[in-house]
């Protein structure tokens, strides 16, 4: 990550060399900075820990990371269909819990604070055939 990426608050992942890296990768946001090398960042696990920044991912890049580790997953598997399930179920679980991150810091609930918002996701589970109550 480059410094002039380095804003509080921001969305950021956990950079490992490849052979280390695994799916969901490790988020947070960037909660103090440090110095010029170094970032403090509050994990999505509760976690704190002081980092440099070449151990970061912006956002935007942890994106693009996430979607190559899927596609060589599933050409590596040949196209599982369970991989392919796990892969796609994992992505919508980590952005449940983003959005839920994001709301809990305004001491909000997704469920009872933005029903109109969290519609098209119960509709997608019902239509999925899930069962809420």
């Amino acid at each position: 990550m480059r410094p002039d990426q380095c804003q509080m608050d921001a969305r950021v992942a956990l950079h490992l060399p490849a052979h280390r890296i695994k799916l969901p990768l490790q988020k947070g946001n960037i909660s103090g900075a440090v110095d010029g090398l170094y970032v403090q960042v509050d994990w999505d696990d509760g976690n704190r820990q002081k980092i440099t920044l070449r151990s970061l991912l912006s956002e935007e890049e942890s994106l693009l990371v996430e979607e190559q580790l899927e596609k060589s997953a599933l050409e590596k598997d040949g196209g599982n269909l369970q991989l392919q399930l796990k892969v796609k179920l994992n992505q919508a679980a980590q952005l449940i819990k983003e959005a839920s991150v994001l709301a809990s810091k305004h001491s909000k609930t997704i469920y009872l604070d933005f029903p109109d918002e969290s519609l098209p996701l119960e509709t997608a589970l019902q239509e999925a055939g899930w069962h809420l109550t």
